[in-house]
């Protein structure tokens, strides 16, 4: 559909392809946030700024006229200039993050051997302390729940079953745990690290880069890739996931929909 054919007809519940009136094509779709928050995401392999948003939005809303969104999800590439102009807008906020690296540039030395350790998570012995560890952070932080909830145990069981779960100790004591699962995304055989924790009494003290390290030494010969998806508001985990060599490869943007309505 192109952005001067509308009809009443085009009302639609699903994913829509608009194409632009330059020609360029746009994936559209209603979607929910962690908060529970109504989005409209678009997607395009062409630069999305302010102006192309407006012109969409204008005609998008006419199609999903069922919707009232909060935000205007977009995916411009990290670090240009759109995704820049795009952040400097009134209420815009970066959100989910993919970082990830090749296994030849990921950082595993570790200069803390001697006083970390990592072995096999166990369950029926490990879960109870990440529990009240977690749990303890998420009431101390309770704005965090949406950004960093505590791994289920489905989640943590099949990782462990896979192998690329394991809890980390400092000096003897509980340091903290990583949790991963093997992943094809972006068409790698990769390792999708998907939580990492570190108990209160340890936290900035720079131990949460060599206890990944050493996670990444375990399996570096298994993956040809390492990633993880994390919130841009936890700048400790996003910024330590770059220490270890992580590069930013995708950025979500929310953008709040009343600036284009």
């Amino acid at each position: 559909m192109k952005l001067n054919d509308y009809f009443w007809g085009s009302l639609s519940l699903f994913a829509q392809v608009v194409e632009g009136n330059n020609g360029n094509l746009f994936s559209v779709s209603v979607c929910r946030n962690d908060d529970d928050e109504t989005m409209l995401e678009i997607f395009s392999e062409h630069s999305i700024t302010e102006s192309v948003l407006k012109e969409l939005v204008s005609y998008i809303r006419k199609v999903f006229c069922w919707c009232r969104p909060k935000y205007i999800c977009v995916w411009p590439a990290p670090a240009s200039p759109q995704a820049q102009q795009l952040l400097l807008l009134p209420g815009a906020r970066a959100v989910d993050s993919l970082l990830g690296s090749q296994a030849p540039l990921l950082d595993v030395s570790n200069t803390l051997k001697a006083d970390i350790s990592v072995q096999p998570f166990e369950f029926e012995k490990d879960w109870p302390w990440y529990e009240q560890e977690y749990n303890q952070f998420l009431t101390e932080n309770p704005a965090m729940a949406s950004i960093v909830p505590i791994s289920d145990k489905e989640e943590l069981s099949e990782s462990i079953e896979a192998g690329l779960c394991s809890m980390a100790f400092y000096k003897g004591q509980p340091l903290g745990m990583v949790m991963g699962e093997a992943s094809e995304e972006l068409g790698f055989d990769g390792l999708l690290v998907s939580d990492i924790f570190i108990a209160k009494q340890f936290r900035g003290q720079g131990l949460a880069s060599p206890m990944q390290r050493l996670y990444y030494q375990l399996h570096e010969a298994n993956f040809e890739f390492f990633f993880g998806y994390i919130n841009a508001a936890n700048k400790p985990s996003f910024n330590n996931a770059l220490k270890q060599g992580r590069s930013l490869l995708r950025q979500e943007l929310n953008l709040p929909a009343q600036l284009f309505i």
